[in-house]
């Protein structure tokens, strides 16, 4: 047999004794240009809102719903769950510099009229902000932030945005870190995110339809009627005469009518036929609260219930307005990467979070005072960014003085928060007294020699040696342990933080 045959049946042999590998399909298969129902050649994507597509219209018709006093009630309630928080800055990894630099920028806007813009999103499915730059000090900082009609903008076929132009009417490409997007509940089958006041549409519509009915009945039957009554044989003119006489009356309350007619007033008993407009209404407003807040009890009159049914509508509204604020905590943090983008490309921005200012001042507090007991000193300059305070208005001090870091009390011996960690296991053994371990010994196994003492053999000490643990006093030495593994916990979270 030939040589190349012999290796060529060996590599067969030795590929069909491999194991069996199974390959991942790489790239993407079901796509839009080959799913049904898309044609697009490079047009924008459709809106696929169900309202929009059935009434022919664009995204301007929510601008109309908002005019509705309960529509527009509920959804400032819903954005006022938002606005009422404060937003700052979380360093995390991201150096001192590039925190100085987001808060400057920030600092430089109208915050709450950006928020205030950006939780447009939930309402209309997607905002749109446009971040008009500026070289100031070195630096590339954002001027100022402005919305954009959403109805100007598209979104192509991979979900990119462009901007609907007079020339271009299907969209055209936008530079990069330019426009600022929020998108509501939206994805790849849906980039244009899904429109909250779509689902109150209908409600709302219906709504003012019914006020309009219950107006003219109310104007109808809420009114007296006034009926004349003449003898029989009166010509047209002596009963227009009469006509015109009694609407005379209707104005001022005075009518003159001939000696032999008579004049009724009549009030109909309309009241149940009102209740049928008041309660459709009702049910009306509910919904759109339910749409829009997902409870009913913060917009409407409640005429009975209980704390535990208010507490858990307010609940509801609560993660409610806590999805809006993860929607602007995104748009804020993409900005601050965009600044840290331009000006120090690599590194890392900071977070930006809305907290309410109880929760600012609790955290803060809580994890300054961590920082500060492991031997952390912050900068006047911290402090004056991160409460609040005026340059004039406190002083720091030095490490040891009062108001500096706190010293843990231990063994009689003042032990310093983590400044020498070298030297933290001589001064926590100092800190044990030999006098104190022995007389804290002998007062542990007393019971143990009262014991011996009572037992008249080496078995009967075993039998009766278990039922004396209860009366061991170990009080005094598990509150020494405890104190050695406190301290020991803190010198070796000091030792991480000064390894960072």
């Amino acid at each position: 047999m030939p040589k190349s045959k012999t290796k060529t049946s060996t590599r067969r042999l030795a590929l069909k004794s491999l194991p069996v590998r199974y390959i991942p399909s790489v790239g993407e298969i079901a796509t839009r240009e080959r799913g049904l129902g898309y044609s697009l050649q490079n047009l924008p994507l459709p809106n696929p809102d169900i309202v929009l597509k059935r009434m022919g219209k664009d995204i301007t018709v929510y601008n109309e719903l908002l005019s509705d006093a309960h529509v527009g009630g509920c959804f400032e309630s819903r954005k006022a769950g938002v606005l009422t928080k404060t937003w700052a800055l979380n360093r995390g990894e991201a150096p001192d510099a590039a925190t100085d630099l987001v808060q400057n920028a920030f600092s430089r806007l109208d915050m709450n009229c950006v928020i205030r813009e950006i939780l447009d999103a939930p309402g209309f499915g997607y905002n749109i902000s446009e971040v008009l730059w500026t070289f100031t000090g070195g630096m590339w900082l954002p001027l100022t932030v402005r919305q954009k009609d959403p109805e100007w903008f598209v979104f192509g076929e991979h979900g990119e945005l462009r901007f609907k132009s007079m020339r271009n009417p299907i969209g055209i490409d936008v530079p990069q870190r330019k426009f600022l997007k929020t998108v509501h509940n939206g994805g790849w089958r849906n980039p244009y995110g899904f429109p909250e006041l779509s689902k109150v549409f209908w409600p709302a519509v219906f709504k003012k339809g019914g006020l309009k009915f219950w107006a003219t009945f109310t104007e109808k039957y809420g009114m007296p009627h006034i009926v004349a009554k003449q003898p029989r044989g009166k010509n047209d003119e002596e009963t227009d005469k009469l006509l015109y006489t009694l609407q005379m009356m209707v104005q001022d309350a005075i009518a003159v009518i001939p000696d032999d007619a008579s004049v009724e007033v009549k009030n109909y008993a309309g009241t149940a036929n009102g209740e049928v407009y008041k309660e459709f209404l009702a049910e009306c407003k509910s919904e759109i609260s339910i749409g829009l807040l997902g409870q009913t009890l913060t917009t409407d009159v409640a005429e009975g219930g209980s704390y535990a049914a208010s507490k858990t509508h307010m609940e509801v509204r609560k993660d409610i307005v806590d999805g809006d604020k993860k929607l602007v905590e995104g748009t804020l943090n993409e900005l601050a990467q965009w600044i840290i983008d331009f000006n120090m490309l690599g590194a890392k921005a900071p977070t930006c979070g809305l907290y309410s200012p109880e929760e600012i001042d609790q955290n803060l507090a809580e994890r300054d005072k961590s920082l500060v007991d492991q031997g952390v000193r912050f900068k006047k300059s911290y402090y004056q960014r991160a409460y609040g305070l005026k340059e004039d208005e406190f002083e720091i001090g030095a490490p040891g003085a009062p108001g500096a870091a706190p010293v843990t009390a231990f063994a009689g011996k003042a032990l310093p928060a983590p400044a020498k960690p070298d030297n933290a296991v001589d001064e926590i053994t100092d800190g044990l007294k030999p006098e104190e371990l022995q007389k804290q010994a002998e007062g542990l196994l007393k019971p143990v020699f009262e014991l011996v003492k009572d037992s008249a053999s080496h078995d009967e000490l075993l039998d009766k040696l278990a039922s004396i643990y209860p009366d061991m006093d170990t009080a005094e030495l598990e509150k020494e342990l405890t104190h050695v593994i406190f301290i020991s916990d803190l010198l070796a979270a000091a030792q991480r933080e000064s390894a960072k």
